[in-house]
C-alpha cells in the first residue's frame, strides 16, 4: 500500500485518541479549538510518518568492475545512498504539477542568441532557427577555459528557458563554478518558426549543430549535457548517433522514455494530462500565424489535428509527417533512443522514478545497462515526472540537479585524469 495511503489511515485513527485525550484539557475553551488542536496534531502525525516511510535508497544500475563507472560510482555514494521527497507533495500527481507552478528566479542575468539550423536532409526536413539562453560567462571561465566546462540543458516536451526545472539546472551549474546554456527549440524561447517544420522526439539535427556552435565558440572548454523527458531522447539518440564522436563528454537523461510506445501507451491511462499536453501543443503550434505556416505544408493535417484531443492524435496528424512518418507509430518506433544506447561511448547517467505518470518504470531494461559500460541508471521509487526530484521539508531543493552536477564532475574530474596521463606519457 501507498505511504500517503498509510498515512492518510494514521490520520484518522489518531484523531479519535487525540480528541479524546485532550477533551479534559480544552473544556475551557470553545469546541473549535478542541477541534482544531485535533487536527493539527494529526496532521503533524500523518507528515512525520510520511517523511520517515518515503525516504528512498536509490537503486544503481551499471557495470561496476568496468571502466568507466568503476572510476565514477565512488562520487556518487553520498548523494545517491539516501533520496527524502518533500513530505508535501506526498503522491504522484502532487510531485508532478507543484513544482511547474514554484516561481524560480534567476539570480543573475541571461544571454540569448538564436541560431540559424540547416536540414541536412532537405527532402524531408526544412531549413529553421532554434535559440540558447546562456548565464554570464565569468573570468574564470576565459582565463581557464580548460577548467570551465559547459552544462547543455535540453528541456522537455513543451520546455524552454522558461521551465522551472531547467532553471534549477542552471543554477546548480553556475554555483558549482560551471557555466550553463539552455537548448530553446524551434518555436520556443521567444524564437519565431521559419519554416513549418518542429521539433519531435527523436530529431537530433538540430541540437547536433548547436552543440556543433557551441564547441567552435569556445573549443577549450569541455561540454556536458543534461536533458529532461522528450529533450532526454533526443539527447541519448545524439550520444548514441555519435557515439565516440559526441562533442559532450558525458551527459544526464532524466525520465527518458526510451520507448515512446510505453509512453505514450501510459499517457492514456492520464486523460487530464494527455489532453493537457495536447491542448498546450496546439496553442504552440497551431496559434494563428504558426497554423498559417504549417498549412503550407501539404503533409500536415491541420484542420484534424485542430480537433484532437490526445497527444497521439496531435502526433499522428502534425509531428509524423514532418519528419518523414506515415503514422504516429512508425514515428513513436523510429525515434526511440532505445535503439541507440548500446552506442553510446561516452558516460551517461539515466535517472527514473518508479511513480512516474508519464515515462513509466517498464522502459528500463536492465539488460541494456548489463550491455554497455558506459551507461548507468539510477531509480528512486519516488519523484514521479516532476523532473526535478525535489526535497526538503521547509525550504526545496533539487536532489536531480545536485546528483546530476555529482556524475558529470566526476566525469570532469576522470577526463582531466585521462588527458594529464596522455601528456605524461608523450
Amino acid at each position: 500500500m501507498r505511504p500517503w495511503i498509510n498515512g492518510l489511515v494514521l490520520w484518522i485513527l489518531s484523531a479519535i485518541p487525540i480528541y479524546y485525550g485532550f477533551q479534559d484539557l480544552t473544556l475551557e475553551y470553545p469546541f473549535i479549538c478542541h477541534l482544531l488542536l485535533t487536527w493539527s496534531l494529526s496532521t503533524i502525525l500523518f507528515f512525520i510518518f510520511i517523511w520517515i516511510f518515503r525516504t528512498d535508497t536509490p537503486l544503481l544500475y551499471t557495470q561496476f568492475h568496468s571502466y568507466p563507472h568503476r572510476l565514477i560510482a565512488p562520487f556518487l555514494a553520498s548523494t545517491a545512498q539516501s533520496f527524502s521527497p518533500t513530505p508535501w507533495l506526498f503522491n504522484r500527481y502532487l510531485e508532478t504539477y507543484i513544482p511547474g507552478f514554484i516561481q524560480v528566479y534567476l539570480p543573475f542575468k541571461t544571454i540569448q542568441e538564436t541560431i540559424n539550423v540547416k536540414t541536412r536532409n532537405p527532402h524531408i526536413h526544412l531549413d529553421g532557427a532554434c535559440s540558447i539562453t546562456w548565464t554570464p560567462i565569468l573570468k574564470q571561465h576565459i582565463k581557464y577555459p580548460e577548467m570551465s566546462p559547459i552544462l547543455v540543458i535540453v528541456p522537455g516536451l513543451t520546455g524552454d528557458i522558461t521551465a522551472k526545472y531547467c532553471r534549477r539546472m542552471m543554477i546548480a551549474a553556475v554555483n558549482n563554478g560551471w557555466q550553463a546554456v539552455i537548448f530553446n527549440p524551434r518555436g520556443r524561447g521567444g524564437v519565431k518558426f521559419k519554416s513549418p517544420q518542429a521539433y519531435s522526439v527523436g530529431y537530433t539535427e538540430d541540437l547536433r549543430q548547436v552543440i556543433e556552435y557551441i564547441h567552435n565558440k569556445h573549443p577549450k572548454r569541455k561540454l556536458f549535457g543534461v536533458g529532461y523527458s522528450l529533450g532526454a531522447n533526443y539527447l541519448a539518440k545524439y550520444m548514441g548517433e555519435e557515439s565516440e564522436k559526441a562533442l559532450l563528454s558525458g551527459a544526464v537523461c532524466c525520465a527518458c522514455p526510451t520507448d515512446p510506445i510505453v509512453c505514450n501507451v501510459a499517457l492514456q491511462r492520464q486523460p487530464l494530462m494527455d489532453k493537457a499536453l495536447a491542448w498546450i501543443l496546439k496553442k504552440i503550434l497551431l496559434a494563428d500565424e504558426v497554423l498559417e505556416i504549417f498549412k503550407k505544408r501539404p503533409s500536415i493535417q491541420c484542420e484534424k489535428a485542430l480537433s484532437c484531443s490526445s497527444l497521439r492524435q496531435f502526433d499522428h496528424y502534425i509531428i509524423a509527417p514532418q519528419f518523414g512518418f506515415r503514422s504516429c507509430t512508425e514515428y513513436y518506433r523510429k525515434s526511440a533512443a532505445g535503439y541507440t544506447l548500446m552506442d553510446i561511448a561516452n558516460p551517461t547517467l539515466f535517472i527514473y522514478a518508479k511513480n512516474d505518470i508519464t515515462v513509466p518504470i517498464d522502459v528500463f531494461c536492465l539488460e541494456d545497462y548489463d550491455g554497455n559500460a558506459n551507461i548507468c541508471a539510477l531509480i528512486t521509487r519516488y519523484g514521479a515526472h516532476s523532473m526535478s526530484w525535489p526535497q526538503g521539508v521547509w525550504k526545496w531543493h533539487s536532489w536531480q540537479g545536485q546528483i546530476t552536477m555529482d556524475y558529470l564532475k566526476s566525469v570532469f574530474m576522470m577526463k582531466c585524469r585521462q588527458e594529464l596521463d596522455e601528456s605524461n606519457n608523450c
